[in-house]
């Protein structure tokens, strides 16, 4: 399963969750570790990480659909600052 965190965080911090997970869950946890600000420039630039981002915020509100949408939460707000997440016309 694919992890992606995004904040001050380094991947030794992640590692005892993520065993906790695999265990639980029996598949190996994949995770990639950005910077705020490294994060923010990605999705600047490069149109498939907005699509990845877009396609996996949809699952997760698809699966749990009482959770308050990310894009509301002031820390998700933070993070993309005035990166527009909107679908590109291309990947709709």
């Amino acid at each position: 399963m694919d992890l992606l965190v995004v904040g001050d965080v380094t991947l030794g911090d992640l590692v005892p969750a993520m065993r906790v997970a695999e265990r639980r869950w029996g598949r190996e946890v994949n995770p990639s570790v950005y910077p705020v600000k490294e994060f923010r420039g990605r999705l600047l630039v490069e149109e498939e990480t907005r699509c990845a981002l877009h396609s996996a915020v949809s699952t997760f509100m698809r699966w749990w659909p009482g959770v308050q949408p990310l894009r509301g939460d002031p820390r998700f707000r933070e993070v993309l600052g005035r990166v527009n997440l909107e679908m590109p016309p291309a990947a709709r």
